[in-house]
C-alpha cells in the first residue's frame, strides 16, 4: 500500500535568478510533493515553469533556498527532447536501461515499454522518421524505464494529436496508480487528474 503522505521532494523558499537578469525567475517558492501526487504547474511564458523543472532535475545547479530529495529515482521529459535521429526506439531504451544498470530481463522490459506506448511496430525504425507525438512517447518510455518515483513533464501535450495525448494521459494514470508522482508544466490542461494546480504567476494553489 502506498503511503501518499510520504514526501518525495521538498522545495523550501526556492529562488532562481539567471546571471543576466536582476529579477528572480522563481521567487521564494515552496512545495512538497508526496507519493502518488499529480501536480500541475501553469503560468505565462517566462513564469519559470521550465526553469523549475530543470532545477529539480539538477540541470540548473545555482539557486537560493533548499531542495530536499527523498528519492533519487526521478524521470524527466523536456518539451523538446533531443533524441538521436539515427538511433531506433529499441536503441534508446536499451542504452537507457544499461545506464540505469538494469540488466535483468532487458529485452522483455523493452518490449513491454514499446507496447505500453503503442510503438511495437516501430521498434527498429529510426527516430528521424517519427512524428513529434511518437518522439514524445519514446521520451516518456525512456523516462519511466527505470521505474522512477517522481516524473517531471515539461509541456507534455504541446503539439500532440488527440491519440498521443490519450496515450500519455493513460500512462500518467497507470504510473500514478503504482504510486508514482508527477510534476507537470503545461499551458494546456489536457487531463482532469491533477490533485492540484499551482499558478506560478501568483504562486497560488488553485485546485485540490
Amino acid at each position: 500500500m502506498v503511503n501518499c503522505k510520504s514526501p518525495l521532494l521538498e522545495l523550501i523558499e526556492l529562488s532562481i535568478t539567471y546571471p543576466h537578469t536582476k529579477q528572480p525567475i522563481i521567487n521564494s517558492f515552496s512545495l512538497k510533493i508526496n507519493r502518488a501526487n499529480i501536480i500541475g504547474i501553469i503560468g505565462d511564458n517566462g513564469s519559470g515553469k521550465t526553469t523549475l523543472l530543470k532545477t529539480i532535475a539538477r540541470l540548473i545547479p545555482i539557486y537560493n533556498g533548499k531542495i530536499i530529495y527523498h528519492t533519487n529515482k526521478i524521470g524527466y521529459v523536456p518539451e523538446n527532447c533531443m533524441l538521436c535521429p539515427y538511433a531506433t526506439a529499441y536503441d534508446i531504451l536499451y542504452y537507457n536501461l544499461k545506464l540505469a544498470q538494469i540488466e535483468h530481463n532487458i529485452e522483455n522490459r523493452i518490449d513491454a515499454l514499446l507496447e505500453q506506448f503503442n510503438l511495437t511496430n516501430y521498434k527498429h525504425q529510426k527516430i528521424a522518421t517519427f512524428s513529434k507525438g511518437m518522439r514524445q512517447r519514446v521520451a516518456f518510455a525512456q523516462a519511466i524505464a527505470h521505474d522512477p518515483e517522481l516524473i517531471l513533464l515539461d509541456e507534455p501535450y504541446s503539439g500532440l494529436d488527440k491519440t498521443s495525448k490519450e496515450i500519455i494521459n493513460n500512462l500518467i494514470i497507470e504510473q500514478n496508480n503504482r504510486g508514482c508522482s508527477f510534476l507537470i508544466s503545461a499551458h494546456e490542461i489536457a487531463t482532469n487528474n491533477f490533485h492540484y494546480l499551482i499558478d506560478l504567476n501568483k504562486n497560488d494553489k488553485l485546485k485540490q
